[in-house]
């Protein structure tokens, strides 16, 4: 009776661990397949007349390709005057004063989760 007890509580223990040590696993996999945004702190203004990538603005890692991107350039009031932004996803303030909104959406294809970070840094006509 005894060996049939310590089996059984074996056999669970097993069990539950063999289940901690999938989820942990399916924990790290599902972050690993997730994009992961940073927004970068090495530019504090943007400058008139300056061409920029959306890189310049946030560190992209995990990314598979660039085919789920969503990237918004807006002023701070929604408008888009002024703001020329290129197919290839290059952008650049021919005018205007005020505060630039920059966001980025992301996702990888086998991955459930969207990516979302934003910015908002001022105009200058001048270099920083």
């Amino acid at each position: 009776m005894k060996r049939a007890i310590i089996a059984i509580i074996l056999g669970f223990a097993i069990l539950v661990s063999a289940f901690g040590i999938y989820a942990v696993y399916g924990c790290f996999d599902y972050v690993n397949r997730c994009v992961s945004i940073t927004p970068r702190d090495n530019i504090k203004a943007v400058e008139m007349n300056k061409l920029y990538s959306i890189e310049d603005f946030f560190l992209i890692e995990r990314e598979k390709d660039t085919s789920n991107r969503v990237v918004g350039i807006m002023w701070e009031d929604g408008s888009h005057e002024n703001i020329c932004v290129m197919e290839n996803g290059l952008f650049r303030v021919t005018g205007g004063t005020g505060y630039l909104c920059i966001y980025l959406e992301d996702r990888n294809n086998d991955s459930p989760e969207r990516s979302y970070k934003d910015i908002k840094l001022p105009v200058v006509s001048g270099s920083t």
